[in-house]
């Protein structure tokens, strides 16, 4: 401090970065908090169970650190990120920064609503499962009965209610996948489609097989090793199937939207093999 005629002027040494950060009570920048709380609340909710915990973290999600200026647009402000204060203001370690840690905490939402949804998924199933067991009417009810309370069709229902007794009792490790959020439900259903026709102990053999690994499969590539290896096990019984549902191939039709339709065939691989070749040759012409 230094004295100016009658004036007094305050003067200080340039501070640098290192002095700032290392300084214990250093002046913390606005929204520096909200950011770091973001950072805290991934490291919970990525090793968080699924189950009522989990829902109760992602229902404690901090807000994003940024704020809109007053009177932005807020379809300008969230496509354009122009500048500090038009239209965006971010707070906190800057608008890279916030933004990334935003998004990276929006994709932990999704993993972890994923997680939780296969979660519940497991848990229906269990649910079906036990009330089959248990039911008190009469059995060709039952899939009338979940088909009026899910609203879908009973040939749904009826299904529903073979997948979770074949979860229940022939694959048990692929439920235990899905009830802990390992595997998605579309994962789950893959590895149900490729054992359907299969012996119990060739199913079992398939899901040994697939398990260690499914939680970093498609729903594609599952489905591909979990056929192929069917087959392998039951090379016998694949092709007494094979020759069997040759039977039951046809097609069908479904009307779509704005004047479109789909048409789907169903019936031996070499034969929908060949179509497809032709039909691409001749768009090719």
């Amino acid at each position: 401090m230094t004295g100016v005629g009658n004036m007094t002027v305050l003067t200080a040494e340039p501070v640098t970065v290192d002095e700032v950060t290392e300084e214990p009570g250093r002046f913390r920048l606005p929204g520096e908090d909200e950011t770091e709380a973001l950072q805290a609340w991934r490291g919970r909710v990525v090793t968080c169970p699924v189950g009522a915990e989990l829902g109760i973290e992602l229902g404690c999600r901090p807000p994003r650190p940024w704020v809109l200026d007053p009177g932005a647009d807020p379809v300008t402000a969230a496509a354009g990120w122009a500048g500090w204060g038009s239209p965006v203001t971010v707070l906190g370690l800057g608008r890279d920064a916030a933004r990334y840690e935003w998004n990276q905490a929006l994709l932990d939402t999704v993993i972890q609503f994923r997680r939780q949804a296969a979660h519940c998924a497991a848990q229906a199933l269990i649910a079906v499962n036990e009330l089959a067991v248990n039911y008190c009417g009469l059995r060709e009810n039952l899939a009338n009965e979940i088909a009026v309370a899910m609203r879908i069709t009973d040939g749904e229902a009826e299904l529903s209610v073979g997948d979770a007794w074949r979860l229940t009792d022939e694959l048990t490790g692929t439920l235990a996948a899905l009830n802990t959020g390992r595997i998605s439900w579309d994962v789950a259903s893959a590895v149900l489609t490729a054992t359907d026709t299969t012996a119990a102990a060739t199913a079992a053999l398939v899901e040994a097989r697939i398990l260690p690994d499914i939680h970093r499969l498609t729903k594609r590539s599952v489905l591909r090793r979990c056929t192929r290896w069917v087959a392998q096990y039951d090379a016998a019984g694949f092709a007494a199937r094979k020759k069997k549902a040759a039977h039951d191939r046809g097609m069908s039709r479904r009307l779509g939207a704005d004047g479109m339709a789909s048409l789907n065939m169903y019936g031996p691989v070499e034969d929908i093999a060949a179509l497809w070749q032709a039909e691409g040759v001749r768009w090719s012409v």
